[in-house]
């Protein structure tokens, strides 16, 4: 916000009349007048100074602005970024130039070790070294890994760095519902979380909805984090949005509103049009067990041509993570959900394997 700059009016000096002045001239008032007025000329041309240098100062820098905190406005769809899909990229998936972070390395860690958000009794992140017969060796964990609560899973960019959000399955005095609409970044570098961008709710946070981002997923292609949130969403309404957000300016690219979505993911499915890219953004409902997908152009954002993908088997379970693997194979992690809060021993998960058939366009379950 621009400061507004006050103008003083200097103050007049009340005026002296003749007869205020003694007829006969007293040596001591004349010296003690002409004191005072050398003085007020002084202190005006110091003043004068002071303001002139003042101007002539460079402007201080202005501190970057906290994205957690700032309010994006919709940013109209773009022509594609400076990234594209390199010709070697492996058919499918659009998460391949992913990089393992630096900090895994210089903390003396192998390729052995995972980061985690799921170990039991732990609050936020933590990265563990596993042997070769499973069994944790040690751990670390940055002092900003629990700032944030319980999180959510997380995704890698092409530099190392990871992205993740709030997860308040087990309790609200660690992820308060004001808080679960932030997406937070670590640092490849330094391993410091921060956060990077809060996404903006219709609505206030209710009782009956403590939940806010629910699934993130990475596109190498257009440098993009997509995510989803359900924050504002009510039993009765359906208030959630899907968002792209463009990790080279920190702008919201478009606002997929009016769907609840659990988990994401993106995949290039084989077309026999050449006017069409074949990349689809998938998405996992909240409220059913349903797995729809709409297109995406080469910039990343949406075509208009949402379709329904997958029905899980099981009625009771909703879609939170989607997975596609390098051979083609689609990975959904499911587990019940109903907006509420899950005890950590109720969190038990369903997994179900799909793989794609190009001659009918369609998922098949893979038996398990």
């Amino acid at each position: 916000m621009a400061k507004r700059k006050s103008s003083k009016k200097a103050q007049r000096e009340p005026a002296i009349s003749a007869s205020s002045v003694p007829q006969t001239a007293n040596p001591f008032a004349i010296s003690w007048r002409w004191l005072a007025s050398g003085l007020v000329v002084a202190l005006l041309l110091i003043g004068a100074v002071l303001f002139l240098l003042r101007q002539r100062e460079p402007t201080a820098p202005v501190a970057p602005v906290d994205m957690a905190e700032a309010t994006a406005p919709t940013v109209a769809p773009t022509v594609a970024s400076g990234h594209s899909r390199p010709n070697d990229a492996p058919p499918g998936i659009v998460d391949y130039c992913r990089r393992s972070p630096k900090f895994r390395d210089s903390e003396g860690f192998s390729t052995r070790s995972v980061l985690s958000t799921t170990e039991r009794g732990v609050k936020g992140a933590i990265m563990i070294e596993i042997d070769a017969n499973g069994q944790v060796t040690r751990n670390y964990q940055h002092p900003s890994w629990d700032d944030a609560g319980f999180l959510g899973h997380m995704v890698l960019d092409r530099g190392g760095n990871l992205y993740t959000f709030p997860a308040p399955y087990v309790s609200l005095i660690d992820n308060p519902p004001e808080l679960q609409n932030i997406i937070y970044h670590i640092d490849s570098a330094t391993a410091e979380m921060t956060r990077f961008y809060t996404v903006t709710a219709p609505a206030l946070p209710t009782p009956e909805n403590p939940f806010g981002i629910m699934g993130l997923v990475y596109d190498c292609d257009t440098e993009s984090l997509y995510a989803s949130s359900v924050a504002g969403s009510t039993r009765a309404a359906t208030l959630g949005q899907i968002v792209r957000i463009d990790l080279d300016s920190r702008a919201v690219r478009f606002r997929y509103e009016g769907v609840d979505a659990f988990g994401l993911g993106i995949y290039i499915t084989p077309s026999t049009d050449a006017m069409v890219t074949g990349k689809r953004l998938y998405y996992g409902l909240a409220r059913a067990p349903e797995i729809y997908s709409i297109g995406l152009d080469e910039a990343g954002d949406l075509l208009d041509d949402v379709r329904l993908e997958i029905t899980l088997p099981d009625p009771t379970l909703k879609a939170r993570r989607l997975i596609f693997a390098r051979d083609g194979k689609l990975e959904i992690r499911s587990r019940a959900f109903d907006f509420n809060l899950i005890a950590t021993s109720e969190r038990a998960e369903t997994v179900y394997y799909y793989t794609f058939d190009p001659a009918t366009q369609r998922w098949q379950l893979v038996p398990a």
